[in-house]
């Protein structure tokens, strides 16, 4: 992702560019974010997303607006009510300086990862096996998170 325009090959630009031609096309924020996700899947091979937006002054996320796909609605619950606390992905204030993706080892050891409640009681339930963080920025602003 650090390369620049020069160093995408033809089918990155051309996915690049229908993300971006879809995003031209939604009527409401919601709806981007929704359609992003589902373009986000296909490039990356996922079988489910979550958009996690950042709103007010601190830049908190509303974990009452989070649009997923792919994921029942009662594991997003159990998110919203107990899960965000313990998600080691989330526990990171911030993404370390010039980074946008943060790989699981980067974030937590794999061992104590599987070895913790967040997978065992959450995560392996959902058969969610590997996980991607996208932090989004426009400058120093915090925007949201793509999983």
């Amino acid at each position: 992702m650090g390369t620049g325009i020069k160093g995408l090959v033809a089918r990155d630009l051309e996915e690049t560019l229908t993300v971006v031609g879809t995003a031209l096309d939604c009527n409401t924020v919601d709806e981007l974010r929704c359609e992003v996700l589902r373009l986000l899947e296909d490039v990356f091979k996922t079988g489910s997303s979550n958009f996690f937006i950042a709103t007010g002054p601190n830049q908190q996320i509303d974990f009452e607006r989070v649009i997923s796909r792919s994921i029942e609605d009662r594991f997003l619950a159990q998110f919203r009510q107990y899960y965000y606390r313990i998600d080691p992905f989330l526990k990171v204030s911030d993404s370390p300086q010039g980074s946008t993706v943060l790989t699981t080892e980067e974030v937590i050891p794999l061992q104590e990862l599987i070895r913790g409640e967040y997978y065992n009681d959450f995560l392996r339930h959902q058969s969610i096996h590997h996980q991607m963080t996208l932090w989004l920025r426009k400058g120093d602003r915090f925007l949201g998170i793509v999983a």
